[in-house]
């Protein structure tokens, strides 16, 4: 591979250890790397998902992803509440820190505790692993928090250098740069550990006889991109540590060689999904099906969107040992009318749900073109247009009072969630319980 035909730039991400669990550790005078502390979405359910737990706890087998049962007894009183609200403000005064070092569009913000830099303006000021490890210890000095770093001749490079080196290393820091591709990147053993490739399409690789980079990088690339489209030509390049990602101020995804550089990435759906806190009858889940196409259109509406495909994705509980299922539906005329919506996925719902405690469900809305706003009448549908009407009322309504100021009745029985989740932030409580 020539790399001097692609860009080499100086890269750098940043990723807070343990986030929510590290400030809540500096909140109580603890210490993120010695002490025991977990967050939970919520301390009062068995069955609510840790969203961030400290070394202490990962040495213990606790992480990201277990529930709150997975914790012994004794380890309990370790256990917190989420305040995010702090953890949005903690993660844009970081930012801010960040911008003290490069300018604002040198900085895209990937994920609440992950921030990629480009310091390639920069380095006639400064070396860039000199660079980040100052950065590195003015976050520490100005928020008691640690964190990890990685840095590479391009985006997909220095998460890679994050995601399996940085963590390993004393100094928190790890650096990919192209010449290290043999070495560093097709050595790397499992393809999960590769960014964006999930485990389905580890599953599908290995049906081409492709189980680590080594050998992806070594596939023909017209037989990926025939297989995959252009995201099998994507994982060629990315398998040669090849990515032309820009971010100043707007961060556009590479898709192949002929894409835009210019353009955004064409919406493809709305959805919706929620893991739940308690097994839920069949019955019981269609209370939430009927909340996400609530959520799911209203965003759908607000964007100025109609769709024709239908897809509904339901899971069973962890004790149960039967896969749930994926399904479609395509209706002729496009719609955007939130009921509308919910008897598609009924119907999708009363056709493949079997009887077993459900644990996960959501919707999605694709096909889409713009809303014209034009309704098609039905002689069969004499009320459509009334309804389609009353849900860009309810919107307003929602947009100005709060979410969870008109809700459907089925969402104040036992069953419904809509008005407990209205209190939260980004899925979890605002602010820490009194």
């Amino acid at each position: 591979m020539d790399y001097s035909k692609f860009p080499a730039r100086e890269i750098a991400i940043v990723d807070m250890k343990s986030f929510y669990a590290s400030i809540e550790c500096v909140k109580r005078n603890l210490d993120p790397l010695t002490d025991f502390l977990a967050v939970a979405g919520n301390t009062e359910r068995n069955g609510s998902v840790i969203l961030a737990a400290t070394k202490k706890f990962k040495d213990l087998g606790i992480k990201t992803g277990n529930r709150l049962y997975d914790i012994p007894e004794e380890f309990r009183k370790y256990v917190v509440s989420p305040n995010m609200q702090l953890y949005i403000d903690v993660s844009v005064n970081i930012t801010r820190l960040l911008n003290q070092y490069v300018q604002i569009d040198d900085i895209f913000v990937y994920s609440i505790d992950e921030q990629f830099i480009d310091l390639t303006n920069y380095s006639s000021l400064y070396d860039s692993f000199e660079a980040i490890t100052r950065i590195k210890q003015a976050i520490y000095n100005s928020f008691g928090l640690p964190s990890s770093w990685g840095l590479g001749d391009n985006p997909f490079l220095a998460k890679i250098a994050l995601d399996n080196y940085a963590k390993k290393e004393p100094s928190g820091i790890a650096e990919i740069r192209y010449s290290d591709v043999p070495t560093k990147l097709w050595t790397i053993k499992n393809l999960t550990d590769i960014w964006g490739i999930g485990h389905r399409t580890t599953e599908n690789l290995a049906r081409l006889g492709i189980n680590n980079v080594y050998e992806l990088a070594h596939y023909p690339v017209e037989k990926l991109e025939k297989r995959f489209g252009v995201l099998g030509r994507e994982w060629f390049l990315h398998s040669w540590g090849i990515d032309t990602s820009v971010f100043n101020g707007l961060f556009i995804p590479y898709h192949s060689a002929d894409s835009n550089m210019g353009k955004l990435p064409k919406t493809t759906g709305f959805g919706r999904g929620q893991t739940l806190l308690r097994d839920y009858s069949i019955a019981e889940a269609k209370t939430i099906l009927v909340e996400l196409c609530e959520e799911t259109m209203r965003q759908v509406r607000l964007h100025k969107f109609v769709g024709k495909t239908v897809t509904i994705t339901v899971n069973y509980s962890h004790d149960v040992a039967v896969d749930g299922f994926n399904r479609s539906m395509t209706v002729q005329a496009p719609f955007n009318e939130t009921m509308q919506m919910y008897n598609i996925a009924l119907t999708i719902y009363r056709r493949f749900v079997e009887n077993y405690p459900i644990r996960y469900i959501s919707v999605r809305l694709t096909n889409l073109s713009k809303d014209t706003n034009t309704f098609q009448m039905s002689l069969l549908d004499p009320n459509g247009f009334r309804r389609q009407k009353l849900g860009f009322v309810m919107d307003a309504i929602r947009q100005k009072h709060g979410s969870a100021s008109l809700v459907r009745a089925c969402s104040l029985t036992s069953a419904g969630t809509t008005v407990e989740r209205s209190k939260l932030v980004g899925g979890h409580q605002a602010n820490e319980l009194s």
